[in-house]
């Protein structure tokens, strides 16, 4: 069972998004050690598109036109689509940005991410008309399934956890780990946020899970548990915040990456 732990003078956490990375962020990636590391991406597109070039087109519509040329650029790079969405709706998390699309993008190393991001044949103009803000963190893969099924649908979290002395998650977070699983859930991939590149929350991320489920009832299910409810109040040990996103899993950006790589 999970254990309520109530702060009632826990301040609330404030998100803000951005379109361009702080530079001594991304220079600090440099620090970080010579193997892959994962991107994690929330994003939110404009509410009208903002370039006379993509007139008629829908924000996201001109987003996609960056997207697909950021794919075909990276699909030399060794880059790799670990999960995605489009289709998206926020279920925890009440001043969070309703984020309408999600990516787990892995790149060969930091520098292999730097090099693309200053110097890749990329359509930035795109990516500046369709886009509102970003959230992206540096990642590291803990956890991932082999097979990923793009059938049912996802449940993205973002857990706030306040650091301990012994540098460990506390008991809850396996416990609604296996609430999860007991429903029909299966981790598709779980890791640490590492650094806040661009936008930032004041409550520092700590763990992102995505969790798959094969229907919408089973994720329900587990919604209603009061396991849920203890971490959606922030009510558990520790957790100073805590978002989830119901989303459908898309694979179209592994698609291009592999047409690129042809």
């Amino acid at each position: 069972m999970l254990s309520a732990y109530q702060d009632s003078v826990m301040p609330k956490n404030v998100y803000k998004i951005a379109t361009l990375p702080k530079p001594r962020k991304m220079l600090g990636l440099l620090a970080r050690p010579n193997a892959p590391v994962v991107m994690s991406n929330f994003i939110q597109f404009r509410e009208k598109v903002k370039s006379r070039r993509f007139s008629g087109m829908t924000s996201k519509e001109a987003y996609s036109v960056y997207s697909e040329s950021a794919m075909k650029a990276q699909s030399t790079m060794g880059s790799r689509m670990i999960w995605a969405s489009e289709d998206i709706k926020k279920i925890a998390g009440s001043v969070a940005p309703n984020f309408q699309a999600i990516a787990f993008l892995e790149y060969a190393s930091p520098k292999s991410f730097l090099k693309f991001a200053l110097f890749g044949n990329h359509d930035s103009k795109a990516r500046l008309a369709g886009l509102e803000g970003q959230w992206l963190l540096a990642s590291t893969t803990l956890e991932e399934s082999v097979e990923k099924n793009l059938s049912g649908v996802a449940m993205v979290e973002v857990f706030s956890i306040k650091s301990s002395s012994n540098n460990r998650n506390p008991d809850w977070f396996d416990t609604w780990k296996e609430v999860k699983l007991k429903n029909g859930g299966k981790v598709i991939w779980e890791g640490s946020a590492n650094s806040q590149l661009m936008g930032y929350a004041t409550k520092t991320p700590s763990i992102i899970v995505v969790t798959q489920f094969p229907d919408i009832e089973s994720l329900q299910s587990v919604l209603a548990t009061e396991a849920a409810t203890i971490i959606k109040t922030l009510a558990a040990d520790r957790l100073e915040d805590y978002l989830a996103y119901q989303a459908y899993p898309t694979d179209k950006y592994q698609d291009v990456l592999s047409q690129g790589a042809e």
